[in-house]
């Protein structure tokens, strides 16, 4: 089948079959190497991989779980360069202890006869040898338990820290 008179861009941008996570993404390297911007090189593999799903689909029968497949690599693949692009923005600071603080801080209090190698795992009390969970592993875990009862599988964790970085970057702006 002959290509569209509109098509500006080759569709060998892509290899050959369903587009996975790191096929998309060095597709979206190319493209801004070519001078796109990150909001117009995602649009533009967005765009080429969905005709060749739709190829794939409708013209060739792939199986259902290629195209789901090849549809959560292209989520996935955007969510990484989208979170990489904004955490190297000047005033984000991803993942840093300023920016993650431990989720359930407390001070020290009442008996200290434990010996201090065990104040955390027997009483419960902070010590910088045992800060606990950050707070961006909390929120992860808080959205991981949604996405896993909305029954998301594949991705789902990459999606809850994505998430937990958006609170924290909303926590601190």
């Amino acid at each position: 089948m002959p290509s569209p008179p509109h098509r500006r861009l080759p569709l060998p941008l892509l290899p050959p079959g369903a587009p996975g996570f790191d096929e998309i993404t060095a597709l979206v390297q190319r493209l801004r190497a070519g001078g796109r911007d990150l909001p117009s090189a995602l649009r533009v593999a967005r765009h080429l991989v969905l005709e060749r799903l739709a190829v794939l689909d409708v013209e060739q029968a792939a199986p259902l779980d290629t195209v789901t497949g090849a549809m959560s690599d292209l989520a996935e693949a955007t969510l990484e360069l989208a979170l990489v692009d904004v955490t190297q923005q000047p005033g984000i600071t991803v993942n840093k202890q300023d920016f993650n603080p431990p989720a359930f801080p407390c001070e020290a209090q009442g008996d200290r006869s434990v010996p201090e190698q065990h104040d955390y795992i027997q009483t419960g009390i902070y010590s910088s040898k045992f800060p606990g969970m950050s707070l961006r592993d909390y929120f992860a875990g808080q959205a991981l338990s949604g996405l896993m009862a909305a029954g998301e599988g594949d991705g789902a964790t990459t999606y809850a820290f994505f998430l937990a970085d958006k609170m924290l970057a909303e926590r601190a702006s």
